[in-house]
């Protein structure tokens, strides 16, 4: 049975082979690296978790967006140095 799991960056519904449990892999919708989650154990509790808020996930975007602005920005003010 497969593992089920939402990519920690996107949020993109994610679905990988119990022997991907551990393991790191590369998210189809965003190309980040996530991590794949241990399969679950029948027995097991399930962990119960808040709904993710909107505002907060809006806002980790938007300082991830300017990072990336910023980097490609100084990226082309570096200058070559001449030979």
């Amino acid at each position: 049975m497969p593992i089920v799991f939402n990519c920690e960056h996107c949020g993109k519904q994610i679905k990988a082979p119990d022997s991907a449990g551990g393991k790191h892999g590369t998210c189809p919708g965003c190309k980040q690296r996530c991590l794949v989650p241990m399969p679950q154990d029948s027995g097991e509790e399930e962990l119960k978790v808040a709904p993710l808020d909107e505002s907060e996930e809006e806002r980790r975007k938007r300082i991830e967006e300017e990072d990336r602005r910023i980097r490609e920005s100084i990226w082309e003010q570096r200058e070559e140095p001449e030979d």
